[in-house]
This record gives C-alpha cells, sequence and structure tokens, in this order.
C-alpha cells in the first residue's frame, strides 16, 4: 500500500495568507463602506462626509500579521500527518479569516478607545 502524499507547505500558507488578508480587509472595510452607503443616502456628496481613519490602516495590518504568524505556526503543526485527500482546506481557510477578523476588530476597539462590548448585568431571582 502506498504511503498517503501530505499536503504541500506552500499551499497551505497561500491558503493562511489568503484567508488572513481577506478576513483582516472585510472587517475593516464593511464598517467603512455601511458609512458611506449611509451618507449616500442622506447626502449628495457622501466623500466630503465621510473619510476613512488611515490609523484602521495600521491596526489592520498589524492584526492581519499576528493572525497569520499564529497560523503559520499552528496548522502546519496540526495538519502534518493528515493525507491529501482529506485535508480540510476550507477549514483553514476560514480559521485564518475569522483569525484575522477576529483581531482586526479587538485591535481597531482598541485603537478607537472603545474597549470590548460591556457586559450586562446579571439578573437577580
Amino acid at each position: 500500500m502506498a504511503a498517503a502524499a501530505v499536503l504541500d507547505l506552500n499551499v497551505l500558507y497561500a491558503v493562511i495568507i489568503g484567508g488572513s488578508i481577506l478576513g483582516g480587509i472585510g472587517r475593516q472595510m464593511l464598517p467603512f463602506i455601511r458609512k458611506l452607503a449611509i451618507a449616500e443616502e442622506q447626502s449628495d456628496q457622501p466623500s466630503s462626509l465621510v473619510k476613512y481613519n488611515h490609523r484602521y490602516t495600521f491596526t489592520t495590518v498589524f492584526a492581519v500579521i499576528i493572525a497569520g504568524v499564529v497560523s503559520m505556526t499552528l496548522f502546519p503543526q496540526i495538519l502534518a500527518n493528515i493525507p491529501t485527500a482529506s485535508t480540510p482546506l476550507v477549514s483553514v481557510f476560514i480559521t485564518s479569516f475569522l483569525m484575522a477578523w477576529g483581531s482586526t476588530d479587538l485591535f481597531a476597539n482598541v485603537a478607537s478607545g472603545r474597549g470590548p462590548p460591556p457586559v450586562p448585568p446579571a439578573a437577580s431571582n
């Protein structure tokens, strides 16, 4: 019986980098696109009302780098012994996408000074 081939690390890294970049950019640009849509509905000149804050570009780059490094460290070790036919590349992409989305959200909230949302008090009986 032939030994099963393992996944090429370059393919794995490409999937991780793609997921991290798309997750970071997606999280950062969706709120800005929403603000533009709202301004466009309310005014004739939306570009004069909504400006992109480039401070968020730096937080996005930092968060994508962090998510990419963490993913590139974890996934090759986890997937090293899984045969190529059953390697869940979609799972790797989704996990790195969500890791970048979450870290970008965290860093954007810290950079804006908002922090995490407050936890509501527990209801007493």
